[in-house]
């Protein structure tokens, strides 16, 4: 009975995603239309004469974090590589991305006097696994292209588009700047280049990450939380990796400092972590921080995420461990 009834829910889900997708009707698209009502006046007209994509991360819709907003770009870029569209990427909230990542094989830049506003060039184009079922999301994108052809479509994204081509994509499309650069290969030289990787996300748990209005543990509960997640690193390193370095990384400083002081053979990246999408105005060296460990991940012998309790199930660990598909196992305790 479960199980028809689990059949039932995902049809349910499935033709619901299809009448948004085919009809562009329903709360989906309600949100197009807000940003159009919002941003897309009568400006100056480009001269737009052909099918172009934009992705955009400009802080004019909520992007969600790092790894999200490169899974979209990726995915998108996937796409148009299928379909030889255009494709451009117009990221600038709440840094400019050439500052830690610049174009590899596609040169993805596009100016501000190239981007159009004009209704009538341009159309904003939200494509999100909340909003619409991600097997829908190549169904909304035909349509879109079909019903406004020669468009600059600006996509607002975090789809899973072609995700089992994600290594190929995001090589296509970026290699890090020359001071992303310097610091993977210090830090390679610090710790060495054999190495596992381990990742926990605590979210606001420990009181000392910024992260929308998430839930904050005592200061017994933290330390409680903290001693159970150093001990299933030291298990998991005796059980399976006795002779190697441990990478751990983490959102919250405080657990980063406590787990190395413990545990000799582990190692970390020095510096403050933030969420893209709650953290204005920071040092490049904080945004910097979140790109280092990403690529320092994708590095490693075998990449691990470790939650407990209410932690967070993050993206990052297995999104790191597939820019180069390395190993990805997570550890539910």
């Amino acid at each position: 009975m479960l199980m028809k009834r689990i059949k039932l829910r995902k049809i349910k889900n499935f033709v619901r995603g299809f009448l948004k997708a085919v009809l562009l009707s329903g709360r989906y698209h309600r949100r197009e239309k807000a940003l159009k009502r919002k941003y897309y006046v009568d400006s100056e007209k480009k001269g737009i004469q052909t099918t172009q994509v934009v992705v955009m991360v400009d802080g004019r819709y909520l992007h969600g974090g790092l790894c999200d907003r490169l899974r979209g770009i990726a995915g998108v870029y996937g796409y148009c590589k299928e379909r030889k569209i255009p494709f451009y990427l117009h990221y600038v909230y709440p840094f400019r991305l050439e500052t830690y990542l610049e174009p590899n094989r596609c040169d993805w830049r596009i100016g501000p006097d190239q981007i159009s506003y004009h209704p009538q060039e341009a159309l904003p184009v939200v494509l999100t696994v909340r909003s619409l079922q991600s097997k829908m999301h190549r169904l909304y994108l035909n349509r879109i292209i079909a019903a406004y052809p020669h468009r600059q479509l600006h996509v607002y994204t975090n789809t899973v588009l072609n995700d089992k081509h994600f290594s190929m994509n995001f090589s296509d499309l970026f290699k890090p700047s020359l001071r992303l650069q310097e610091a993977i290969s210090d830090n390679l030289l610090r710790i060495g280049s054999s190495y596992v990787a381990m990742v926990f996300r605590f979210q606001q748990l420990l009181g000392d990450f910024k992260e929308g209005y998430f839930p904050t543990l005592s200061p017994e509960e933290g330390k409680r939380l903290m001693q159970t997640c150093i001990d299933k690193v030291d298990e998991i390193h005796s059980l399976r990796h006795p002779d190697a370095k441990v990478l751990v990384t983490s959102d919250s400083v405080t657990f980063l400092e406590t787990v190395q002081r413990q545990l000799a053979y582990v190692d970390i990246i020095p510096g403050k972590v933030v969420h893209v999408d709650f953290t204005l105005n920071a040092e490049n060296d904080v945004y910097l921080k979140s790109f280092l460990d990403l690529f320092m991940l994708s590095k490693a012998r075998k990449v691990y995420l470790f939650q407990t309790g209410n932690m967070y199930h993050s993206g990052f660990a297995k999104r790191a461990a597939k820019i180069e598909d390395v190993p990805y196992e997570e550890i539910i305790f």
